[in-house]
């Protein structure tokens, strides 16, 4: 089962240094719920499109929500943690 993550309705002003944008398609539910379908990064000056196979937890902190997510590269599973800077309307990853 998915994991659907919404946000608070008071988001804190956070320092986004750390991150670095990323371009994510999400999948939204009637409640406004939300997870990442596919996520873009440069690899080696190369975008590369990642599905994202499972989002295996979602949570709220402090004006960021963290998706930990699978995706398959080749015939192995791998993690990548996703941030939402709420904020800032913001896909992330930490740098």
């Amino acid at each position: 089962m998915p994991a659907f993550s919404y946000y608070s309705k008071t988001p804190s002003v956070v320092d986004i240094s750390g991150y670095t944008p990323v371009s994510v398609v999400a999948n939204f539910n009637t409640e406004g719920k939300f997870i990442p379908v596919y996520v873009q990064i440069e690899e080696d000056y190369e975008k590369i499109t990642i599905k994202i196979e499972q989002v295996k937890r979602a949570e709220d902190k402090m004006g960021v929500v963290q998706f930990d997510c699978t995706y398959k590269d080749g015939d192995y599973l791998k993690n990548i943690t996703l941030y939402y800077i709420i904020s800032k309307s913001t896909w992330a990853i930490k740098k």
